[in-house]
């Protein structure tokens, strides 16, 4: 199968093992954002196969990715990311946002979740505020706790509890201004929906957010260091009791308020198109003068 192949829906093709899959849809920027994620995978050596969900037809994504893949109707906003069983054949799945940069290998990240149906990273909880009033909405449906965790960041494989589990999510979906909770910007928001079909149906584990796979830099503390040629990512977080954090993914979350993220994607591209007209050896283009001081240096150095 050539990289960049597009598929309007299912296909027999994609029996990938392991696959990362992210989505791109609408404005340019989050067209640039894919493109500097896979990128980022590439730097970091992330072998997994990945795949794009795009109405874009630009061609860097099709170089960049080994599958572009059509919008799958009843998949709409957020929830295009739960598709993947459905437009794929992969046997094990990790979704990342778009506005997601790999900082470090995720060798890590694919063994600890092997063998589970559903994954996230977050804790339970039994009282907070997170879309509205969400105590009384847990204790309205009988439910001791749910998880909290970013959608930005999920792991799931092809089993019949995972396909049980999104069956209750649509559910949800299709019966959300009744449950009692807010949306956002208008939007039914996925994560709800994912949280209470966790935990009714008791499918899915919650890893803990010390495992640093993916961090977001919300409640950060004081300076963050992010440089992705250098796989380099670490900063405090949390108010109350600040943690340093070394993720593997750097997810922004919040990519128009973040310069620093926005800086490294215009370095990957950058550097992604300047190879793309042909790499020049940075040793054959200054041969001469490197070679005079090399020979200099040599003249003086009694090694």
């Amino acid at each position: 199968m050539e990289p960049g192949h597009n598929f309007a829906g299912p296909t027999e093709f994609m029996t990938d093992d392991r696959l990362i899959l992210t989505f791109a849809t609408g404005k340019k920027q989050f067209i640039t954002m894919a493109k500097a994620l896979a990128i980022s995978l590439d730097l970091q050596m992330c072998d997994a196969p990945r795949a794009v969900i795009t109405d874009s037809d630009d061609p860097e994504l099709a170089n960049l990715y080994d599958y572009v893949i059509r919008p799958v109707p009843g998949y709409e906003h957020w929830f295009i990311k739960l598709c993947g069983l459905e437009v794929t054949q992969a046997k094990r799945i990790l979704f990342l946002d778009s506005d997601c940069l790999a900082v470090r290998h995720l060798d890590k990240i694919w063994e600890t979740f092997e063998g589970h149906d559903f994954a996230v990273q977050g804790l339970w909880r039994s009282e907070l505020q997170w879309y509205g009033d969400m105590t009384s909405v847990i204790r309205k449906m009988n439910l001791p706790q749910i998880p909290v965790f970013s959608g930005g960041f999920l792991y799931y494989e092809r089993s019949e509890n995972t396909e049980n589990l999104f069956k209750r999510v649509f559910e949800h979906r299709d019966n959300y201004d009744n449950l009692g909770v807010q949306r956002n910007g208008g939007h039914v928001v996925d994560e709800v929906c994912i949280s209470f079909a966790m935990a009714q149906l008791g499918v899915g584990t919650v890893f803990p957010d010390s495992l640093d796979f993916s961090v977001t830099p919300w409640g950060l503390t004081g300076h963050m260091a992010l440089d992705v040629f250098k796989g380099e990512c670490h900063f405090m977080k949390g108010l109350d009791k600040p943690r340093l954090r070394r993720p593997m993914l750097y997810h922004t979350a919040h990519a128009n308020a973040d310069l620093r993220y926005w800086m490294q994607v215009r370095k990957l591209l950058k550097m992604y198109r300047r190879a793309q007209t042909g790499p020049i050896d940075g040793l054959r283009k200054n041969r001469k003068p490197m070679r005079a001081l090399t020979e200099l240096y040599l003249k003086f150095f009694k090694g």
